[in-house]
């Protein structure tokens, strides 16, 4: 899949902050990007088709080539049952490493689910996550900066520009940006029920 690295979009917000340096816009940068999709849930990716590991309970979910955290597992089935989303504290510890059929799962650090029970053997497995950039991501998806980027812009303008005592700091440009940046999600939201599905790709474990 095509990137984008934060370093091509720096063109379009150092001419309105000249004097903010790079290194602070591209630390700002996948911070807005990480609220913009944990909000709008754009970023999906299905699990179709795969399958668990016997005696496995961890899979890592977000080996897509991008530096990513899962913001919600949308839904989950294994041999075609649908799963509990639970917490590791609702299972009583003494049956913490039982195996047999998984009937529930938690994740782990953002990154992982854990199955619960302990997959007995090879079980199919099918699923859908909204997923976010990380705030220490260096890339992103082409599809984001081609379709979405503005709104990432101006949530980046309006955050460095409410910054107390910098050169660059204007509260009433900050306000405007703001107002665009949650115009971008509100767009976001209404564009992603008219297109379902539209940017799901499938991942293997």
């Amino acid at each position: 899949m095509s990137t984008i690295t934060w370093d091509e979009v720096l063109p379009l917000i150092t001419p309105d902050l000249p004097t903010c340096p790079e290194a602070t816009i591209k630390e700002y940068l996948p911070i807005v990007a990480s609220d913009f999709f944990a909000r709008t849930h754009l970023w999906r990716e299905s699990l179709v088709d795969q399958n668990t590991v016997s005696d496995q309970a961890e899979y890592d979910l977000c080996s897509n080539g991008f530096d990513t955290v899962i913001e919600s597992v949308l839904w989950l089935k294994v041999d075609d049952k649908n799963m509990t989303h639970t917490d590791a504290r609702m299972v009583n510890p003494e049956y913490l490493e039982s195996t047999g059929q998984p009937t529930r799962f938690w994740v782990v650090n953002d990154r992982k689910i854990r199955l619960f029970y302990i997959p007995d053997q090879v079980y199919p497995i099918q699923g859908e996550l909204a997923l976010k950039p990380s705030r220490t991501a260096q890339t992103i998806p082409k599809w984001v900066y081609e379709t979405w980027i503005d709104a990432i812009v101006s949530g980046t303008i309006y955050r460095l520009c409410r910054i107390r005592g910098k050169d660059w700091t204007d509260v009433e440009f900050a306000a405007l940006h703001k107002n665009l940046y949650e115009q971008g999600v509100t767009n976001a939201r209404i564009r992603d029920l008219r297109n379902v599905r539209n940017q799901v790709r499938m991942v293997r474990f």
